[in-house]
């Protein structure tokens, strides 16, 4: 392969939009962890060690929670769930 004056520079252009892109996912990912998990996420704050760092990861955790419940992203979440369960007992040929 032969090297031109510009090929460091279309590398680093190149990783530059990777970490750009990945970091996009990542968010994005978290985003719907944190609107359509919420439930999840109070259930693994309750597997914390009860100490002083910890209740107010749990307390904060039950309130989200209850916010995303209030706009309704909890319950869709479950209905999805429930579908996808529905799906799965269906007997398929």
């Amino acid at each position: 392969m032969t090297d031109t004056p510009n090929s460091g520079q279309a590398d680093r252009d190149t990783t530059s939009s990777n970490v750009r892109a990945a970091i996009i996912i990542f968010l994005t990912a978290t985003a719907s962890f944190a609107l359509f998990g919420s439930a999840d996420i109070v259930s693994m704050s309750y597997d914390l060690p009860e100490n002083a760092w910890t209740l107010p990861l749990v307390t904060a955790a039950e309130r989200w929670h209850a916010a995303m419940e209030a706009l309704g992203t909890a319950a869709m979440a479950q209905g999805i769930r429930d579908a996808i369960a529905g799906l799965r007992a269906i007997g398929w040929p």
